[in-house]
């Protein structure tokens, strides 16, 4: 199995380990590793049974593990579609500002592995 590392211990963390078990029912394919969050206070905690193992920075001691990031304030939350209302869309530095805060971004690129085979 792949081995795996989730960035944030939240509520989208929760729903992300939720996620990692059901296609682990039906093929097993992730082993994951732990949560990775910088706040001290969750550090030696269980979110949905999976143990916060330390901050961000312990990614690089697992270089071999994918990651998935979770991380996210609702209250900082910029749509990538905004509701039609009237307010005026952005434009100019105000538009690249909000798209440098927003994380729905496309790689130009997707990564292969040496079999060609995409993985996202």
């Amino acid at each position: 199995m792949r081995p795996l590392l989730i960035v944030g211990a939240g509520g989208f963390a929760r729903e992300t380990v939720e996620a990692i078990r059901a296609i682990n029912a039906i093929e097993p394919t992730w082993r994951l590793l732990g949560l990775l969050d910088d706040d001290p206070g969750r550090h030696g905690n269980v979110v949905a049974g999976v143990p916060v193992i330390g901050p961000l920075e312990l990614v690089h001691s697992e270089p071999r593990a994918s990651v998935v990031l979770t991380t996210g304030r609702p209250d900082n939350y910029v749509s990538p579609t905004p509701p039609s209302s009237t307010r005026p869309p952005r434009s100019g530095a105000r538009a690249r500002s909000a798209a440098a805060r927003c994380c729905w971004r496309t790689p130009t690129s997707p990564p292969t592995s040496s079999s060609g085979v995409t993985s996202w």
